[in-house]
């Protein structure tokens, strides 16, 4: 029998070994020499018939149909926005935006876990990828950031950067990352190779293993 992974599970092969994301549990599983375990495409993985493979069936992580092609992570940025010239004081306007977006932040952070904040990226085709747009709207987003009464990790930094943009009807790059011994992860926002909201160089040792 092949094995698929569920919808929810995504995985990043790092050398010989795979990082294993749960979304749905808000869990990550670090299994040592387990890339051996994987085959197929990074927008269609599958597992190879073995012990890894009967690990996670027995964990309910699998399917016996492939799921929907997931999304192809895009290259690492090479370069950042956030530390050019900032473009001034935020108007009236902007800050109401930012207000927006905070509420939005808060709506999806009542319910634990990552999936709620998943659920805040909207799949809107009239939602432009347009980085002439993009670009200077994120840089006044990070502007606004110091008038803003938020502190936050990279998630809700970012999932904060991806409903301001929304609300200005852009679209963005969210990008998870994982790296190994020491495990870490990390999230940050990219449109093509510029990342929005955090330096690029930090950005070189982490793997994707989800992109939104």
């Amino acid at each position: 029998m092949t094995f698929h992974l569920r919808e929810d599970i995504h995985v990043a092969l790092i050398d010989e070994d795979a990082v294993i994301l749960h979304v749905t549990r808000d869990a990550y599983l670090c299994v040592p020499g387990g890339a051996a375990g994987f085959e197929g495409t990074a927008t269609s993985p599958r597992l190879r018939p073995g012990p890894l493979a009967q690990r996670l069936e027995a964990a309910g992580m699998t399917r016996e149909t492939p799921a929907p092609p997931r999304r192809l992570a895009p290259a690492s940025p090479t370069r950042s926005i956030i530390h050019e010239a900032a473009a001034g004081r935020p108007s009236a306007p902007e800050l109401r935006h930012a207000a927006g977006a905070l509420n939005d932040l808060r709506r999806v952070r009542r319910r634990p876990g990552l999936a709620p904040y998943l659920e805040l990226v909207r799949e809107d085709s009239a939602l432009s990828c347009d980085p002439d747009q993009i670009l200077p709207a994120a840089r006044q987003f990070w502007d606004i950031m110091v008038w803003l009464p938020f502190r936050g990790e990279c998630l809700q930094r970012s999932a904060l950067l991806v409903a301001w943009l929304q609300r200005h009807g852009l679209r963005a790059e969210w990008v998870f990352g994982v790296r190994l011994w020491p495990f870490s992860a990390h999230c940050w926002v990219q449109c093509e190779d510029v990342c929005l909201n955090d330096d690029f160089e930090r950005l070189q040792a982490f793997t994707p293993i989800l992109r939104r």
